[in-house]
């Protein structure tokens, strides 16, 4: 027995130090990824100006377009965006957000596009996240570290850091930053590369300045401008419920597989309220997508604490060997 107790004694210290260095190597990777996000957060420099250059490949379709951001506040911004025969102009004022547009829905890439340009938000850390695994590693010759972010055992996302100057250069989810330049006291990606497969994205940055307060007529929307309750960068809806798609039986035994895109808006009570499949889809498989996505409900978009209406896209996969649902 005290052979035991002499072993039990050293095995629980141990456990200690090793259940002590963990939490700190948690605390580590959390004050990284803070310091990561908060040298990219140009939206707190106070009054900048924001131009790029977009390309997108969609579908195996290619376009170029211009993006525009005007930022004084939260409550005081103007964008304008076109991109292959898109067009539109957004402003923020007084948490409403008036906008012009050419067509009734968004298009896939700028909805992408929306997502890209909450720059810093792959670096926080959201409700119930907890930073972990920190790994050292290269990434096309550069030194990385690479932080594990869980939510549960279920939802793991990866960020990874350039070691050297702690800046965000890549996100799971197919994002990488690089041409990293001095903005005021941030340094900033001026190259934003979104690889979500079998599509892409990449903006470049043409011309980021601080500015003086501009026009205030350039503020000011006219009376063909739409105005809703909003914000520039709501929380994106999260799926509460998820309803799989039945295969058709005709491409099961086919061997086919297919994809549905869907432009939806999302109501600030979490139901979808409108559901526009677009163009180019197997009818079989837009039937089925239709059936199930119809009953999926969400945690609402919020800005400011308040439920607010999110124009959505949703991406459907029928796989042979499962169907796979990419929100």
């Amino acid at each position: 027995m005290k052979h035991a107790s002499r072993i039990a004694v050293p095995l629980t210290v141990l456990l200690l130090l090793l259940s002590t260095s963990f939490a700190d190597d948690q605390q580590d990777a959390a004050a990284l990824l803070k310091k990561a996000a908060d040298a990219v957060d140009i939206f707190s420099l106070g009054p900048f100006q924001l131009t790029s250059h977009i390309k997108s490949d969609f579908l195996g379709k290619t376009a170029d377009g211009t993006y525009r951001l005007d930022w004084i506040s939260t409550d005081k911004w103007r964008e304008e965006l076109s991109l292959g025969g898109y067009t539109e102009i957004r402003i923020g004022l007084g948490g409403q957000v008036y906008r012009s547009r050419n067509i009734n829905f968004i298009p896939p890439p700028v909805m992408e596009l929306r997502r890209l340009l909450a720059f810093s938000d792959p670096a926080r850390l959201l409700p119930g996240e907890e930073a972990g695994n920190l790994t050292e590693k290269k990434e096309n010759d550069i030194a990385v570290s690479c932080i594990e972010v869980a939510k549960s055992k279920r939802r793991m996302r990866t960020v990874c850091l350039d070691t050297s100057s702690g800046a965000m250069v890549k996100a799971s989810d197919g994002v990488t930053y690089a041409d990293f330049r001095k903005v005021g006291e941030k340094v900033f990606p001026f190259i934003w590369d979104d690889d979500y497969k079998p599509n892409r994205l990449t903006v470049t940055v043409e011309n980021l300045v601080q500015i003086t307060p501009a026009d205030p007529a350039r503020f000011v929307p006219s009376k063909d401008f739409t105005p809703r309750t909003g914000c520039f960068a709501p929380t994106i809806p999260k799926i509460d419920h998820k309803v799989s798609p039945k295969y058709p039986a005709a491409e099961r035994q086919r061997n086919i597989s297919g994809v549905v895109y869907f432009y939806s808006v999302i109501a600030p009570d979490g139901k979808i309220a409108t559901l526009q499949p677009f163009p180019g889809a197997n009818k079989d498989f837009e039937a089925a997508a239709i059936d199930a996505v119809k009953q999926w409900t969400f945690t609402p978009a919020v800005c400011n604490a308040t439920p607010v209406e999110y124009e959505y896209v949703s991406t459907v996969r029928f796989l042979m060997s499962p169907p796979s649902l990419r929100p």
